[in-house]
């Protein structure tokens, strides 16, 4: 897993996942992060994910998160409800927030 503050530079996180879920917890309000995933194959190629746009708000636990991936699976913590607005890129919007019980 790799993180920059720009799509030029990057640098490791972690290394040698096991799983196939990280958590940052290392992010600061305020600023905007990219975040990809490089996965080394045991015949030697590199295969590199598009990078992931992860924009902190003000506010601790807000986020803009922006994506060229046709499907994204995000996974909450301790809260219950999640408010979700997809932009999708001829201008339109949609709220696909999801409630837990």
């Amino acid at each position: 897993m790799k993180r920059g503050e720009n799509k030029r530079k990057y640098v490791v996180l972690a290394a040698d996942l096991k799983k196939n879920t990280f958590s940052d917890d290392t992010v600061k309000p305020g600023t905007t992060y990219f975040y990809r995933v490089e996965a080394h194959l045991f015949n030697g190629d590199t295969v590199v994910s598009k990078p992931v746009k992860i924009q902190m708000k003000k506010r601790q636990n807000d986020f803009t998160l922006e994506t060229d991936s046709t499907s994204l699976d995000l996974q909450v913590g301790e809260s219950k409800s999640v408010e979700i607005i997809a932009k999708f890129t001829d201008g339109t919007t949609r709220d696909v927030s999801t409630k837990t019980k």
